[in-house]
Protein backbone atom coordinates (compact mmCIF):
# COMPACT_ATOMS: atom_id res chain seq x y z
CA UNK A 1 0.00 0.00 0.00
CA UNK A 2 1.50 3.51 -0.73
CA UNK A 3 1.38 6.37 1.27
CA UNK A 4 -1.35 7.87 -0.68
CA UNK A 5 -3.48 5.21 -0.72
CA UNK A 6 -4.70 5.33 2.87
CA UNK A 7 -6.10 8.51 2.96
CA UNK A 8 -7.87 8.15 0.00
CA UNK A 9 -9.75 4.99 1.02
CA UNK A 10 -10.03 6.87 4.03
CA UNK A 11 -11.63 10.03 2.61
CA UNK A 12 -13.96 7.85 0.45
CA UNK A 13 -15.42 5.76 3.44
CA UNK A 14 -15.74 8.99 4.98
CA UNK A 15 -18.18 10.19 2.19
CA UNK A 16 -20.25 7.12 1.70
CA UNK A 17 -20.58 6.28 5.75
CA UNK A 18 -20.36 9.81 6.76
CA UNK A 19 -18.43 8.95 10.25
CA UNK A 20 -15.78 11.48 10.87
CA UNK A 21 -12.16 10.65 10.09
CA UNK A 22 -11.21 10.58 13.40
CA UNK A 23 -13.21 7.35 14.02
CA UNK A 24 -11.76 4.98 10.80
CA UNK A 25 -8.80 3.93 11.81
CA UNK A 26 -6.91 1.60 10.04
CA UNK A 27 -8.29 -1.67 12.35
CA UNK A 28 -11.70 -0.69 12.55
CA UNK A 29 -13.45 -3.77 11.81
CA UNK A 30 -16.01 -3.01 8.96
CA UNK A 31 -18.84 -4.58 10.16
CA UNK A 32 -18.17 -4.98 14.28
CA UNK A 33 -17.03 -1.45 14.71
CA UNK A 34 -18.54 0.55 12.34
CA UNK A 35 -21.89 -1.51 11.31
CA UNK A 36 -21.03 -1.57 7.97
CA UNK A 37 -23.87 -3.64 5.95
CA UNK A 38 -23.77 -5.40 2.86
CA UNK A 39 -25.38 -2.71 1.26
CA UNK A 40 -22.76 -0.22 2.17
CA UNK A 41 -20.03 -2.47 1.61
CA UNK A 42 -21.39 -2.13 -2.07
CA UNK A 43 -21.39 1.49 -1.97
CA UNK A 44 -18.30 1.26 -0.59
CA UNK A 45 -16.70 -0.64 -3.47
CA UNK A 46 -18.38 1.56 -6.32
CA UNK A 47 -16.79 5.04 -4.64
CA UNK A 48 -13.40 3.51 -4.52
CA UNK A 49 -13.66 1.89 -8.13
CA UNK A 50 -14.23 5.47 -9.12
CA UNK A 51 -11.51 7.16 -6.97
CA UNK A 52 -8.61 4.43 -8.02
CA UNK A 53 -10.41 4.00 -11.87
CA UNK A 54 -10.01 -0.05 -11.18
CA UNK A 55 -12.70 -2.59 -11.63
CA UNK A 56 -13.71 -3.76 -7.98
CA UNK A 57 -17.00 -5.09 -9.01
CA UNK A 58 -18.13 -8.48 -7.05
CA UNK A 59 -14.89 -7.69 -4.46
CA UNK A 60 -17.38 -6.36 -1.66
CA UNK A 61 -18.52 -9.65 -0.49
CA UNK A 62 -14.75 -11.32 0.55
CA UNK A 63 -14.88 -12.29 3.65
CA UNK A 64 -11.10 -11.30 4.02
CA UNK A 65 -11.62 -8.31 3.74
CA UNK A 66 -12.85 -7.04 7.43
CA UNK A 67 -10.98 -3.87 8.50
CA UNK A 68 -9.88 -0.76 6.52
CA UNK A 69 -6.42 -1.53 6.39
CA UNK A 70 -7.29 -4.45 4.40
CA UNK A 71 -9.36 -2.52 1.98
CA UNK A 72 -6.60 -0.43 1.47
CA UNK A 73 -4.10 -3.14 1.08
CA UNK A 74 -6.73 -4.46 -1.50
CA UNK A 75 -6.91 -1.47 -3.82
Amino acid sequence: MSQETLPRVLNCLAKVTRYPLHLLTVDADLENDLGIDSVKRVEIVVALSTEFAVDLQGEENDPSIRTIGQIAAWV
